[in-house]
């Protein structure tokens, strides 16, 4: 018997997945331990005395606050949160207004995109949890606060931030909804400048240039391949087939991380930490054409019956990955949309806890670039749908195939569980956090030798006598 189908049939209840998910999850004590930490060290305080003793005393400098809405310089407290002055006067004249998002995608605010949409700014001063009937605070003394103090004041601000589309975070059914419907006719309708057509049209040509020799499912491969049947007796060997397809595919992508003009000012650690959080959903997305009638279709032509696929990916999973893929074949991609919305999924902006786990550095880059993506693609659509629907499906294939790329994990612990039935390639193994196993080509040849000889004496009824 196979030894992954023991694992296979007794499927993970919900409870426990439910678990798993949770503990995943940074609690706001560790958070809080993690910002304290990052406050000062006793060896960086011991060095700041040693330095005011020896060299003249410098004159004292205010710690630098950020702005929450937007990341300037903060002036105080407004309204409930720390802010700029410039999002302090939008809110007290915008707090109890309505506006409409233009663009129809979530807007990066920084401090040269923050007076571009009003509807994201004023939607992102309420996450933080600004509110009208916040009295200003009292004039501060000159004591400075302890660093107790102030990070207790600070933290829910911190916990509460979302440099995420709001729309990523799980909202219910009607609110998104609501975000996802059409504007209003009074609403101005996205009508970008003769240069900003320029810049999109260079976006996605060097995007097209770049993925497409990357690209093992495009239009002509998929001309050029020779249909056949792969014979995988054993689940052990069907998994095998889908950790060397995957890793395969990411090797493939990662030039195209490399060589693409807007990931230019990303640094290679960034870019691996975005690789990382997203490589499944990456490739699930490559390999859309690959869920045929038939089976689900390998690089090298094979076809696996979706009976084996859904016994790898079980708990429904194989079902959502089958169900995305049609999604994203009804949307009509052109191979240089599909670069573009590659691009839109791995530039997704972090969460602050997450951001605060990773080490990642440059978040505001990470957000600008998120921000012109999603334009770029809207451009891009309403080129060919002059209704917007086809941008309108967009969000929600965000959340299918973050939600998806969070399922993967039960496949990974599945190969963690019986690693000794696999080899894992070091690519992979960093990818996904699964240890790396090798095995050896002799032994592999030896077993595959003795199982010939046991199927021969099989079907020559000596087995027994033996």
């Amino acid at each position: 018997m196979d030894p992954l189908d023991s694992v296979i049939n007794a499927v993970a209840s919900q409870a426990q997945l439910s678990v798993n998910v949770i503990n995943a999850v940074a609690s706001p004590a560790q958070l809080s331990d993690k910002v304290i930490n990052a406050v000062a060290s006793p060896a960086q305080l011991l060095d700041n005395v040693i330095e005011s003793v020896v060299s003249p005393k410098p004159p004292v400098e205010k710690p630098v606050r950020y702005c929450l809405i937007c990341g300037d310089k903060s002036s105080g407290c407004h309204y409930g949160a720390l802010t700029c002055e410039g999002c302090k006067k939008f809110f007290c004249r915008a707090y109890d207004k309505e506006y409409q998002c233009r663009y129809k995608t979530p807007c990066a605010i920084t401090p040269k995109t923050r007076n571009d949409c009003k509807a994201c700014r004023l939607k992102k001063c309420r996450e933080v949890g600004m509110h009208k009937q916040s009295q200003p605070p009292k004039p501060a003394n000159n004591r400075p606060q302890p660093i107790d103090t102030l990070q207790q004041s600070l933290l829910p601000a911190i916990n509460n931030v979302s440099l995420q589309p709001a729309n990523n975070r799980q909202q219910p059914i009607d609110t998104i909804q609501q975000s996802l419907e059409p504007a209003n006719d009074s609403q101005q309708p996205f009508n970008p400048t003769q240069k900003e057509k320029f810049e999109f049209a260079w976006i996605t040509q060097h995007i097209h240039q770049f993925h497409l020799p990357t690209y093992g499912y495009s239009n002509e491969r998929m001309m050029m391949m020779t249909i056949k049947d792969v014979e995988l007796k054993t689940n052990t060997e069907t998994l095998q087939h889908f950790i060397n397809e995957i890793d395969s595919d990411i090797k493939s992508f990662i030039p195209f991380t490399r060589n693409v003009p807007i990931l230019n000012d990303i640094s290679s650690e960034d870019k691996i930490i975005l690789l990382k959080r997203h490589a499944f959903s990456i490739y699930l997305v490559r390999s859309a054409p690959a869920f045929t009638d038939c089976g689900f279709l390998l690089k090298n032509g094979g076809i696996i019956a979706w009976e084996k696929f859904h016994k790898l990916f079980y708990g429904g999973l194989g079902i959502k990955m089958k169900s995305f893929a049609t999604a994203i074949e009804l949307m009509h991609f052109s191979e240089a949309e599909l670069g573009v919305f590659l691009m839109l999924i791995m530039l997704q902006p972090i969460l602050m806890k997450d951001v605060v786990k990773t080490g990642f550095d440059n978040v505001f880059m990470l957000i600008e670039n998120y921000a012109l993506i999603s334009r770029t693609l809207y451009y891009k659509l309403s080129t060919r749908d002059q209704e917007d629907r086809l941008f309108d499906r967009i969000q929600g294939l965000l959340e299918q195939v973050n939600t998806i790329n969070n399922l993967h994990n039960q496949t990974l612990d599945l190969i963690k569980k019986n690693l000794i039935c696999f080899s894992v390639p070091r690519l992979f193994s960093e990818i996904f956090g699964v240890p790396r196993t090798v095995l050896d080509e002799e032994v592999a040849e030896h077993i595959r030798r003795i199982k010939e000889s046991q199927e021969y004496l099989k079907s020559r009824g000596l087995l027994n006598i033996l």
